[in-house]
C-alpha cells in the first residue's frame, strides 16, 4: 500500500528520544518532527491511536538530485537513502532505485533529496524490508470492512471522493505514513467469489471503524453492495512483474447520461488536463469508470486499456504491450500518455500533437513475416494511399480536410497474390479481423436479401461510427470477386434488376448521404473491365493496384518463400540454383510458381518409393533431396497460362524454318530491329509494333510468325487464328475474344500477339467484296492502342490477300510489311528438298529436279508449303520414283498458276 502526500504531515512529536512514538521500538515507527521530517519513512503505520498532528515542514532540497520512479529518490551517485529522526532513530529505510531496492539508517539532520515530492497528493514509496511488524495497522496487515454509502456521513462532502476516485475508510484501520492521504487497497467480495479482486484508491478519515464508503457508481464499479462484509488488505504496486507505473492509458470519453447531453465540445487537453489535476497518483485498471465534471457537464471516462512501463536493468523504459484484462493495474503519473477517444454523441477534438488514438500497424510487424514476394512496389503504394493517413493524429488530419480512403481494388491475372495480400493485410494490422465475403454469397434468391446482405457487411462500422466518430476503429472488408455482383449496370440480362440494385446499395454505402470514415473496402477482381465505373471513381474503389505477374526479382523471392521449409529442414539440394529458376521461369504466376516447387518435390519423394510396390517406401527415406534436376523437370510439366505455347507455336511450323535464299535472313534481320529484349522500366511509354508478313497462299508466312515470335523470346505468345474464331457464336463474340487477348498481353511486359490469316479474322470474302466492319473495327483499335507504361507488344500478322489491305484502309496501321518470297529456281528446290529430308534418298530429289528441267520449268513460283506437301504424298506414294511423282505434281501447279494469271 503507497500512501500520498510528504514533507512530515501527521506526524507524532518527538520524545527526544528520536522516535516518533514511544511506545515503538527504535527505528520502527515515524521519524522525530525535529529530524527534518518524516517522509519518505515507512509506507504504513500499524499505530491505531487518533491521527497524529502534522509537524514541520522538511527543508528545501538541495540541488544535482533525480527523481527515482515511484520508488523515493536517487542521487548522482546511484545511492539511495531515507532520511529520518535524529537521536538515533532508524526512518523507514531507503528509497527504491530503478534497478535495486536499498535501504540505510537516518542520517542526522540531513533534508529532503533534490527533487523529492513535498504535499499534495502524489505517492512517495519506501522500504518493506527488515521492518519489525506489518505496514497496515490491523489484522496482520488486512482488515474486514463493511461497505457503506457516502449518505450515512451527512458532514462529508462525497463529490470531493468522486472527483478523486476513492472511497473512504478510517484511519482507525488504515493510518497512512509520511503525511500521504490515500492508500491502495486490494478489494475482496467475500459474497461473490467470482468477483474480480479490485485495487481501491482509499482516503483514510476520520470515522467510524470497519466501514468503508463509496458512492453508487464507485460501489458498482468495485461490486460494494452495502452492508456486504469486503476483506480490505494493502496493496504494493512494486510486486506486479510488469512494471507498476502507467506508460500509456486508453480510454473512451462519454456522456454519464442524456440528460448531461451537449453540443459543446470538449478537447482533448482540456479532459488530460483534468485527469492529471485529481486522478494524479491514482491506481487504475482496465474497464474503470471514473466520473468528471467539465463545465457543467457529467463525462464519464472508461479505461479500455494500459501499458506498464518496465524499467530494465540498464534504466531505459520501455512499454510492455497494451492490455485490457481486469488484473492488469498500474499508476497514474504525471509522464502517463493519455489516448482518449469519444463514444457517443460527444463532440471530442484530438490533439495535433498526440500520436493516433488506435495505431493500426501492429508495432512488431514486419514485411518479410507476410510470406508475399515480388510486390514491394505494390505494398508501398496501398501503404501510402489507403493507411497512411490513418496513422496521423485525427486532429491533424481534421485539419488537412482529408477524409480516409475507403476503398481499393486489386486486379489482375489469376494466381498473383491478390487474395493473398488481402488475407495477409490483416496480420499487418493492430485492429479487428477482416470480414472476408464472396462476391457470389451476396446474391439471393430472396426479394430484397441480396441487397440486406450488402448493408450487413457495413452494420458493424456504421454502429461504432455513430458512438466514436473518427476516433473508432477501421473496419475492414475483404471483397473477392468483386466482377460477380458490380457488373455494369444494365448489361446483365433479366427483369429482376437485382444485379443493378445491388450495386447501388454499395454504392451508397460506400459514399453516400451518410458517409462513413472508419471502412476499407478491398475488392478483388481478375476483369477490371466488367466492374461499374461508378464504383471505380474517387471516394469509393479510388485506389486500383494491378498485382500483375513477378519480375525476375520478384520470382526470386517467391521460389525463396516456397522452399524456405526445405532449406531449413536441409531437404533442398545444394546444386538448387534459385536466381537460374528466377530466370527460367518468365510469366510465371506466384501460384505457378509453388506448383512448380511441389512438382519438383513429387519428384524428389518418387525416388523413395519402392518401384514394385507403390505403398512402400524405401529404407533411405530420411536422406530425400529436392534437386536441381527435379525443378528442370518440373519446368517441363508446369507451364505458365501467360506464358508461350510452345506446341502450338511447334504446329505452326513443323519443318521448322529453311534458310533456302539469301531472302529468309534479310526478313529475320528487317523484323529483329521491331523488338528489344531488354525489360523496360516502369516509367517506361508503352510501345507497339505491327508487322504484316505477306505473300503467295502457302509461302510459310505462318510459319514465318511463328519463328519471329520465337527468335524474340518475349515470354507472352498468343495466337488468334481462324479456328478458334469458328467456335464463337457471332462477330460480337470473337470481338471480345480479340479484346481479352490483347487485354491478356498487357499482363506480360514484353508481349507477342499473331494474327494468323488477318484477312479471315474480319471475315474478308472476295465476292462482293464483304467483311465484318464490326471486328474490322476491333482489329484496327487494338492495334493502334497504346499499351501501359512499361509494356511492349509485338503483333505479327500474316495474310496471302495483301491487294485488300489499302481498299479497306488497313496498310497504315502497320509499322512494316514484310513479303515472304515464294521459291523461285530449281536450285532453291534442291536446298528445300534435301534440308527437309523430302525423299529417303538423293536419287530420288535428282529425278525430281531432272524432271521438272525436261518439262521446262526452270521457275518455281510456288510457295514453300505447297512444295512440302506435294513432296509428302509422293514419298507415300505407291510408284517406283517418288521424285517423278513429285515432279508431275509440281509441273501441273505451275500450269495451274500459269493458267490463271
Amino acid at each position: 500500500m503507497n500512501l500520498f502526500g510528504g514533507g512530515g504531515k501527521n506526524n507524532r512529536p518527538n520524545d527526544g528520544s528520536g522516535n516518533g512514538f514511544p511506545s515503538r521500538p527504535q527505528g520502527s515507527g515515524f521519524a522525530g518532527a525535529g529530524s527534518g521530517g518524516g517522509a519518505f519513512s515507512d509506507i504504513f503505520s500499524s499505530h491505531t491511536s487518533p491521527a497524529p498532528q502534522p509537524s514541520r515542514s522538511p527543508r528545501p532540497p538541495p540541488s544535482d538530485h533525480k527523481n527515482a520512479p515511484y520508488g523515493g529518490y536517487r542521487d548522482s551517485g546511484q545511492n539511495a537513502s531515507g532520511y529520518g529522526g535524529a537521536g538515533g532513530g532508524r526512518s523507514g529505510g531507503g528509497m527504491e532505485t530503478r534497478n535495486q531496492l536499498m535501504d540505510g539508517p537516518g542520517q542526522r539532520g540531513q533534508g529532503p533529496p533534490p527533487g523529492a515530492r513535498r504535499g499534495g497528493d502524489t505517492p512517495s514509496y519506501g522500504s518493506e524490508k527488515n521492518r519489525g511488524r506489518s505496514s497496515m495497522g490491523r489484522s496482520g496487515g488486512s482488515a474486514v470492512l463493511v461497505a457503506q454509502a457516502w449518505n450515512t456521513l451527512p458532514h462529508v462532502n462525497a463529490s470531493h471522493y468522486q472527483m478523486h476516485d476513492r472511497v473512504g475508510v478510517s484511519n482507525l484501520d488504515f493510518v497512512p505514513s509520511g503525511g500521504n492521504s490515500v492508500v491502495y487497497l486490494k478489494v475482496k467480495n467475500g459474497s461473490n467469489l467470482e468477483a474480480p479482486v479490485i485495487v481501491v484508491n482509499a482516503e483514510p478519515l476520520n470515522c467510524e471503524s470497519g466501514k468503508i464508503y463509496a458512492i453508487k457508481s464507485q460501489r458498482t464499479w468495485y461490486q460494494m453492495s452495502p452492508g456486504n462484509n469486503l476483506t480490505c488488505e494493502v496493496y504494493e504496486p512494486r510486486e506486479q512483474p510488469n512494471g507498476y507505473v502507467i506508460g500509456t492509458l486508453h480510454a473512451e470519453v462519454w456522456f454519464t447520461s442524456s440528460k448531461f447531453y451537449s453540443k459543446r465540445q470538449f478537447k482533448e487537453e482540456e479532459l488530460v488536463n483534468h485527469m492529471r489535476k485529481y486522478f494524479l497518483g491514482n491506481m487504475m485498471t482496465p474497464g474503470q469508470p471514473m466520473s468528471v465534471d467539465i463545465a457543467g457537464c457529467d463525462l464519464t471516462i472508461t479505461i479500455k486499456a494500459i501499458e506498464l512501463i518496465n524499467f530494465a536493468v540498464d534504466n531505459k523504459k520501455n512499454d510492455t504491450a497494451a492490455s485490457s484484462d481486469i488484473n492488469t493495474r498500474g499508476v497514474f503519473d504525471e509522464n502517463t500518455v493519455v489516448r482518449l477517444t469519444k463514444s457517443g454523441s460527444i463532440e471530442f477534438i484530438g490533439s495535433v500533437d498526440s500520436q493516433a488514438t488506435n495505431p493500426i500497424i501492429a508495432p512488431d510487424f514486419k514485411f518479410e513475416s507476410l510470406g508475399i514476394g515480388g510486390l514491394d512496389a505494390e505494398f508501398s503504394v496501398i501503404f501510402r494511399r489507403a493507411f497512411a493517413s490513418r496513422i496521423f493524429p485525427p486532429g491533424l488530419v481534421a485539419k488537412l480536410g482529408l477524409p480516409h480512403v475507403k476503398g481499393m481494388l486489386l486486379y489482375g491475372p489469376p494466381g498473383t497474390g491478390k487474395t493473398l495480400i488481402a488475407r495477409q493485410i490483416g496480420k499487418m494490422l493492430n485492429a479487428r479481423e477482416p470480414k472476408v465475403i464472396n462476391g457470389p454469397e451476396v446474391l439471393n434468391k430472396f426479394v430484397g436479401q441480396s441487397e440486406e446482405n450488402i448493408r450487413k457487411m457495413f452494420s458493424d462500422a456504421e454502429k461504432e461510427y455513430k458512438e466514436k466518430g473518427d476516433s473508432s476503429g477501421l473496419h475492414i472488408i475483404i471483397f473477392d470477386e468483386l466482377d460477380a455482383v458490380c457488373k455494369q449496370r444494365g448489361s446483365t440480362g433479366g427483369g429482376t434488376g437485382v444485379g443493378d440494385s445491388v450495386v447501388n446499395q454499395l454504392l451508397s454505402k460506400l459514399d453516400g448521404v451518410d458517409q462513413l470514415n472508419n471502412i476499407l473496402l478491398i475488392g478483388m477482381t481478375n476483369r477490371k473491365d466488367m466492374i461499374d465505373d461508378a464504383l471505380l471513381r474517387p471516394g469509393r474503389l479510388e485506389v486500383q493496384i494491378e498485382i500483375g505477374l513477378p519480375d525476375e526479382h520478384g520470382r526470386s523471392q517467391i521460389l525463396g518463400i516456397h522452399t524456405e521449409r526445405l532449406r531449413v529442414n536441409k531437404i533442398l539440394g545444394r546444386d538448387v540454383n534459385i536466381p537460374q529458376l528466377a530466370a527460367l521461369t518468365k510469366n510465371f504466376s506466384g501460384a505457378e510458381i509453388a506448383g512448380l516447387v511441389r512438382s519438383a518435390s513429387s519428384f524428389a519423394m518418387n525416388r523413395h518409393v519402392k518401384v514394385d510396390s507403390f505403398a512402400q517406401l524405401k529404407d533411405d527415406v530420411q536422406e530425400i533431396q529436392v534437386t536441381n534436376a527435379d525443378f528442370f523437370r518440373a519446368l517441363d510439366e508446369v507451364k505458365p497460362a501467360f506464358g508461350a505455347p510452345e506446341d502450338e507455336i511447334s504446329d505452326a511450323k513443323p519443318m521448322g524454318v529453311i534458310h533456302y535464299s539469301s531472302t529468309i535472313e534479310s526478313i529475320i534481320t528487317r523484323a529483329s530491329k521491331y523488338w528489344n529484349t531488354t525489360p523496360p522500366s516502369a516509367t517506361e511509354p508503352g510501345k507497339v509494333s505491327n508487322i504484316l508478313l505477306h505473300g503467295a497462299p502457302k509461302s510459310g508466312t505462318t510459319a514465318m510468325a511463328a519463328h519471329l515470335a520465337s527468335l524474340s523470346t518475349y515470354p507472352y505468345v498468343k495466337m488468334v487464328t481462324l479456328g478458334k474464331l469458328s467456335n464463337m457464336r457471332d462477330e460480337y463474340a470473337k470481338a471480345d475474344y480479340i479484346a481479352k487477348v490483347f487485354a491478356d498481353s498487357y499482363k506480360s511486359p514484353l508481349s507477342v500477339v499473331i494474327l494468323d490469316e488477318i484477312d479471315l479474322i474480319f471475315e474478308y470474302v472476295p465476292l462482293g467484296p464483304r467483311f465484318s466492319n464490326h471486328l474490322l473495327s476491333v482489329l484496327k483499335g487494338k492495334m493502334k492502342e497504346t499499351p501501359p507504361k512499361g509494356h511492349r507488344l509485338l503483333i505479327l500478322s500474316t495474310t496471302c490477300n495483301f491487294g485488300i489491305m489499302d481498299m479497306i484502309d488497313l496498310r497504315r496501321s502497320f509499322s512494316a510489311t514484310i513479303e515472304v518470297p515464294v521459291v523461285s529456281g530449281l536450285e532453291e528446290l534442291q536446298t528445300i528438298l534435301m534440308e527437309a529430308n523430302a525423299f529417303p534418298g538423293r536419287s530420288d530429289v535428282k529425278d525430281a529436279l531432272s524432271a521438272l528441267q525436261l518439262m521446262g520449268h526452270q521457275q518455281i513460283g510456288l510457295g514453300i508449303k505447297a512444295l512440302l506437301e506435294e513432296a509428302f504424298i509422293a514419298r507415300g506414294s505407291e510408284r517406283q520414283s517418288a521424285g517423278m511423282d513429285f515432279a508431275d505434281s509440281v509441273g501441273n501447279h505451275i500450269n495451274e498458276r500459269l493458267l490463271t494469271r
